[in-house]
């Protein structure tokens, strides 16, 4: 047994010989594997605080709810970040999406975790991710909105439901500004087993927020079937 564990250690400090670990965002050699950002980085995280944030856009407070969310005739639901996406945090989400880096998530995922529990949010009663269409999925073999969503269920014990279909714009809109995000056709999405909606408080989970018409179609989409709630949280807000 000791052997082995000698052996095991050995490996390990050999590997890290020839594949020092480094900190992915600043490429700094690291002593150990237990972050992917080194002590500096991470130090950089600045959690946005949802005490000074409109509740409904998460745009920073200066009336309740904001002066924009006010005049708007549509429906409204509450929506928070984590981040801004900026720094140390936006360069992990873009190695998971851009880079295959699909196990970052285990990573991320506390994040929302402990920002949903600065929400005082109550406990969903399910976590739903936002789907891909299906040649981005077949692209890239993985979504990370879903991946942070599974993570999450894990955290909070809440089961996953992924009753959501997307059409819609099928091009990538990540280097495109706000205002042209705003000017593109809008996203469809279709909604399955619509029985398990009704009465139930819903958790949407996505990467990034940016003009919030993602999130706005989704819960046009969820609207119809009478659920009790909708949140959503996402990790970065653009």
């Amino acid at each position: 047994m000791m052997i082995q564990f000698f052996l095991n250690n050995l490996q390990r400090a050999l590997l890290h010989v020839f594949f020092p670990l480094e900190c992915l965002h600043c490429d700094e050699e690291m002593a150990c594997e237990s972050s992917p950002l080194c002590t500096v980085c991470a130090g950089l995280l600045d959690y946005l605080d949802p005490a000074v944030r409109c509740p409904f856009c998460f745009e920073e407070l200066h009336s309740f709810p904001c002066l924009s969310c006010k005049t708007k005739e549509r429906p409204l639901f509450e929506k928070a970040a984590c981040f801004d996406y900026m720094g140390p945090i936006a360069t992990l989400l873009k190695k998971m999406k851009y880079e295959n880096q699909p196990y970052l998530a285990k990573s991320l995922a506390p994040f929302l975790a402990l920002q949903w529990a600065r929400l005082q949010w109550e406990t969903p009663d399910w976590i739903l991710p936002i789907p891909l269409t299906w040649h981005h999925q077949f692209k890239r073999g993985y979504y990370q909105g879903a991946l942070l969503a599974q993570e999450l269920s894990v955290f909070l014990h809440v089961p996953i439901l992924s009753c959501l279909q997307r059409s819609g714009v099928g091009h990538s809109q990540a280097k495109f500004s706000k205002a042209l995000r705003l000017q593109l056709s809008p996203l469809a999405f279709h909604v399955k087993e619509p029985t398990k909606l009704f009465g139930a408080s819903l958790l949407i989970i996505d990467d990034v927020m940016t003009t919030g018409s993602t999130l706005q179609a989704v819960a046009e989409a969820l609207s119809p079937y009478s659920p009790k709630n909708i949140r959503a949280l996402v990790l970065c807000k653009g």
